[in-house]
């Protein structure tokens, strides 16, 4: 029984209390640096994933139809946003190029665009850009492709 009384004592002397209490320290800081780290971390992964679902694009038609001056392709679609926005939807390929805007603050904005003969077949970036009121900016960017020209058996005219 005095063995091991006397292991605990020289256990004890062998490490002085300065350097328990440092090494705690160090434990605690390490730990304090650890759990702010991911805290800090988290808010930034929460608050980028806000302004990615802010705006949404949803192309409600891709066809073809008729109209006073022949067949062209057309696309309705619709940007809808979290809270009342300004939108706008802005189309692009390579040849052709043309915006929609909302002009008041709404959170459904659906537009129908008419596009030219030629563009038949053509893959196009859809670009939603909401501004809410407080002067916020989030977009959204897609892709379509238009449908393809009709077969076409006689033309009149």
């Amino acid at each position: 029984m005095k063995e091991k009384t006397e292991k605990r004592k020289k256990l004890v002397d062998m490490t002085p209390v300065s350097r328990l209490t440092y090494a705690l320290y160090i434990g605690i800081l390490v730990l304090a640096a650890t759990i702010t780290y991911f805290v800090v971390a988290e808010y930034y992964i929460y608050s980028s994933e806000q302004g990615n679902n802010f705006v949404s694009i949803e192309v409600i038609n891709n066809g073809v139809d008729t109209f006073a001056d022949g067949a062209h392709p057309f696309l309705v679609v619709t940007a809808t946003t979290k809270e009342e926005s300004s939108t706008e939807i802005e189309l692009t390929s390579s040849h052709y190029k043309t915006k929609y805007k909302s002009e008041e603050y709404m959170m459904n904005y659906t537009a129908l665009m008419i596009l030219p003969d030629t563009a038949y077949s053509t893959e196009f970036n859809i670009t939603a850009t909401a501004k809410t009121r407080d002067g916020r900016k989030y977009t959204r960017i897609t892709t379509v492709k238009t449908q393809e020209a009709p077969d076409v058996k006689f033309k009149v005219g």
